[in-house]
């Protein structure tokens, strides 16, 4: 995670098993969502950065994501598909402070 004014890194993500293709941050709820050539989407609170839920569409690399607007959900673009689900992060009023 990059922080632009700071123009410093503050946070690094890691998990995915193969290379990061393509990185969205879905503006609600707060989450960065990244997917990889390992299959898997993972959706990281965009606040704490913390790990929420990680993915796996059994659909090959994903290569693309992106969101309907007003909805709580993404489109991911994979190597054998497209898939549409909703993201739903446990948030907790502490977690903003945090």
């Amino acid at each position: 995670m990059w922080d632009m004014e700071a123009e410093r890194c503050v946070q690094t993500l890691k998990g995915h098993a193969d290379r990061v293709s393509c990185v969205y941050r879905h503006p609600e709820p707060p989450a960065v969502i990244t997917g990889s050539h390992d299959g898997t989407v993972r959706v990281w609170h965009s606040t704490t950065h913390r790990l929420e839920n990680i993915i796996a569409l059994n659909l090959g690399a994903v290569y693309a994501l992106g969101y309907i607007e007003g909805l709580k959900r993404i489109v991911v673009s994979c190597h054998q598909g497209i898939a549409i689900m909703e993201i739903n992060l446990p948030l907790k009023f502490e977690d903003l402070f945090t």
